[in-house]
């Protein structure tokens, strides 16, 4: 359903939930800066039970990534979780065709494809995305 001010801007919606946070990406970029912060901030006075997970780390080194994953919720590994594009079951869900492929790493740096774009968040994100190990080249 669109609204007057939807109609004006050519938008189909106004993004009006989150406190329009994804109507621009600046301020969606905001937004997720918050919510990083208010995660580091939990994580500073609560204890807390928490594997951050990046998807670098799994894209280098699966088997690892999915034996810390397992290990942190108390599961065995199984080499199942490795080669779960192998799995003849019928995934009913919209990414079928990904779960049905290896996992592959052709996200990685996709960013850069539109660095120019991005260049707004990325001088937002610059503390969230330091301090979670990544740099923006």
């Amino acid at each position: 359903m669109r609204t007057s001010s939807s109609k004006r801007d050519g938008c189909s919606t106004n993004l009006t939930h989150g406190f329009q946070c994804a109507f621009a990406l600046e301020t969606a970029a905001l937004h997720y800066r918050r919510v990083m912060e208010l995660v580091e901030h939990y994580r500073s006075v609560l204890t807390m039970r928490y594997l951050p997970i990046r998807y670098e780390d799994i894209v280098d080194d699966q088997a690892q990534s999915v034996r810390r994953m397992l290990e942190f919720i108390g599961e065995p590994f199984d080499p199942a979780c490795v080669s779960f594009h192998e799995n003849q079951r019928y995934a009913r869900t919209a990414s079928y065709a990904q779960v049905t492929e290896p996992l592959y790493d052709r996200s990685r740096y996709r960013y850069r494809h539109y660095r120019k774009h991005l260049q707004p968040a990325i001088d937002i994100l610059g503390p969230v995305i330091e301090r979670m190990g990544y740099h923006v080249d």
